[in-house]
């Protein structure tokens, strides 16, 4: 049940609908999630339109007019758990941050594509026309910061570079089926690279593999079999193989056994082969789960 902003165009999802029109005939209605912020405010406050349509009404960007939703939320968070018997449900756990310096090939490629991407969206922003799109880095920058000292190494680069082959390819892919893809790889933790919208408002999501031809096997993070356990009708795993400065066409993989994470796993590997021969070419609407 989401909604997004395409420009100025708001995509829905069907379950987006059926809860407006529930929302409209009911008296009372309560949402239940344990992901209600995508980390998008615009998103977040189509989403809380459901509650209350003219408090979170209209496209709102600046943090002067968003509306206060603590009235209609109440959050639990992992720590305010507790079993019946009154014990905490999750493990305590600690974070820090680690410090860490970067070399100096490092710090050419990190201020280039920070640059890049800052008057690329500062661009798209000043685009009264833009409907909506994606950014797409040159493989040609990345490659020549990464290859600004020994340091980067050979295999780091030619990695982006297959990277960045792959993603293009399964963008091309999306838009040739009639789909809007927005690129959210920067987003850490999603468990996939793309989100991509159809013409009735159904949303995908789409992990992309690059794969030199000839390769074994390909890793996905726990965070991407989880969102294919969870979404299975929406998760794509897009496999593109890669050969010289060619991308084939993806294939997608999507409904089948994930498996399950082992305790301590922090990716699982599969058979490479295994997987291409279990999917098909780029498709189709999501069904309903």
């Amino acid at each position: 049940m989401s909604a997004h902003y395409f420009g100025s165009e708001v995509k829905r999802t069907k379950r987006c609908d059926m809860g407006k029109r529930v929302g409209n005939h009911a008296r009372n209605l309560l949402l239940m999630t344990a992901t209600p912020h995508n980390g998008k405010d615009e998103d977040f406050q189509l989403f809380m339109a459901l509650l209350d349509e003219d408090r979170f009404a209209g496209q709102q960007k600046d943090a002067v007019h968003r509306s206060d939703p603590t009235d209609l939320m109440r959050r639990l968070v992992k720590e305010d758990l507790h079993t019946f018997a009154g014990t905490k449900l999750f493990p305590e756990r600690r974070s820090c941050t680690a410090e860490y310096e970067l070399s100096e090939p490092e710090k050419v490629l990190y201020e280039k594509v920070t640059e890049y991407v800052r008057e690329e969206m500062n661009r798209a922003d000043r685009n009264a026309q833009a409907e909506g799109g994606s950014l797409v880095i040159p493989v040609g920058l990345l490659l020549a910061a990464g290859a600004a000292g020994p340091e980067a190494g050979p295999d780091a680069a030619a990695r982006k570079r297959v990277e960045l082959l792959a993603m293009n390819a399964v963008f091309a892919a999306e838009k040739a089926l009639g789909r809007m893809p927005r690129g959210v790889s920067a987003q850490r933790g999603l468990g996939y690279d793309i989100e991509s919208v159809d013409d009735q408002g159904d949303l995908f999501f789409i992990e992309v593999k690059g794969r030199v031809n000839g390769a074994e096997s390909a890793t996905l993070t726990i965070n991407e079999v989880n969102t294919g356990r969870i979404s299975p009708h929406r998760f794509r795993l897009a496999l593109v193989t890669v050969t010289g400065d060619q991308a084939a066409a993806p294939v997608y993989v999507s409904g089948i056994d994930w498996g399950v994470p082992g305790f301590g796993d922090t990716q699982i590997t599969k058979n490479l082969n295994q997987l291409l021969a279990a999917g098909k070419e780029p498709h189709g609407r999501a069904m309903p789960c």
